[in-house]
């Protein structure tokens, strides 16, 4: 059986990309197939940050380069306000692509851009919201792709939203010739919107493979796939690209988990960890007028806080057992409960609610190592 149109349009890019860029196998396939997403992104549900982790001499300045040229209004920036992003945002009515370089160096304005965008920008709607001269307050659309180019590993929030490629050292099999190069993605992208190319428009796909964030940051890519028609070959090596950059985040998590309890010896449950968990606890439980909560709704709810650490909390996920070890300190237990009719174990709201935060950070001694709750980028 003869290739799709979408098929040879996606082999001819990732051989392009695979020309200049000396990379991991199937790094290129993502490359293509995230530049593609741009151009899609109104019609689907997420656009995952692309992350792109360097060593120096290792072409990461050439990637970013080549998805300004293959992206819908790719945008190089080393670093801006947050007043004149959101300004270019508004007149292009959020279709740019931005690259953000040496990310890591950014001024402060243009960190606390990253660190906004990130949490929220990722998904369909997402707003910031921003103070305007005359003092009223408004929301900005921040929905749209980001390319971040830095050095090392990335800060939690940007790694849980991420689809992460590493570079490496190697020489490409083609010279950069920048006429050429763009004369060539320039002959790219008209193809890229030549409607032949494509069975139908892209809509996101959730995979069953991956966990709950990891389906949602790769629906678009997945959609984008299906419209190209691609080959089960190709179809393959999505999953195991996918697969094997689940693995990294939460290895990275354990790691990093891990460090911190070493350092703390035998406080490894932490005093911010714990003080997190009953916070976050109280937000979700406002309002319910049951008796108590099944400790499964809880985890659940608290798992479903965007900018919280439970999804990936010690690289696994928050559990009943981990939780139960956060809370545990403050005299929460859970216990046998009435919901809906039937004798389920969870925590009671009266105890819940009878814990006094403010007292309890005042009391608790300081001196451990702590990781940063803060998942800003």
């Amino acid at each position: 059986m003869s290739e799709s149109k979408g098929q040879e349009l996606l082999t001819k890019l990732e051989t392009w990309i695979a020309s200049y860029v000396h990379a991991k196998p199937a790094t290129h396939l993502v490359i293509a197939l995230w530049c593609l997403h741009t151009w899609f992104t109104e019609r689907l549900e997420a656009t995952p940050l692309l992350t792109i982790t360097w060593a120096p001499g290792t072409g990461k300045t050439r990637i970013g380069e080549i998805v300004k040229g293959l992206s819908r209004a790719g945008r190089l920036i080393v670093d801006i306000t947050p007043a004149a992003y959101f300004r270019l945002m508004t007149q292009v009515d959020g279709r740019m692509t931005s690259i953000m370089d040496e990310s890591e160096r950014m001024q402060s304005g243009a960190a606390t851009l990253r660190r906004a965008v990130a949490n929220a920008g990722y998904r369909q709607g997402g707003t910031v919201p921003r103070t305007m001269p005359n003092g009223m307050v408004v929301d900005f659309g921040c929905y749209a792709p980001m390319v971040c180019i830095a050095v090392g590993e990335p800060a939690p929030t940007l790694r849980s939203r991420s689809i992460i490629i590493e570079t490496e050292a190697g020489t490409p099999t083609r010279k950069w010739m920048h006429l050429e190069a763009e004369a060539a993605m320039h002959g790219l992208v008209t193809e890229i919107n030549q409607p032949g190319v494509w069975k139908g428009l892209p809509r996101s796909r959730y995979v069953d493979h991956l966990e709950e964030r990891e389906q949602e940051i790769w629906s678009g890519i997945y959609g984008v796939a299906d419209a190209l028609g691609v080959s089960k070959a190709t179809y393959g090596r999505i999953d195991a690209v996918s697969a094997d950059n689940q693995i990294r985040k939460q290895t990275t998590a354990a790691r990093r988990y891990e460090a911190v309890e070493a350092a703390n010896g035998d406080k490894s449950e932490d005093r911010r960890w714990r003080e997190r968990a009953i916070a976050d606890i109280k937000t979700v439980v406002d309002g319910l007028t049951a008796k108590g909560i099944h400790t499964d709704d809880l985890i659940a709810k608290l798992k479903a806080i965007d900018t919280a650490p439970w999804r990936m909390f010690k690289g696994v996920g928050l559990d009943a057992l981990s939780l139960s070890a956060l809370v545990s300190p403050y005299g929460l237990q859970p216990s046998p409960i009435m919901l809906k009719g039937k004798q389920l174990r969870g925590y009671k709201l009266a105890d819940i609610k009878r814990i006094n935060l403010d007292k309890l950070k005042a009391s608790e001694p300081e001196g451990a190592i702590v990781p940063h709750v803060d998942e800003g980028v």
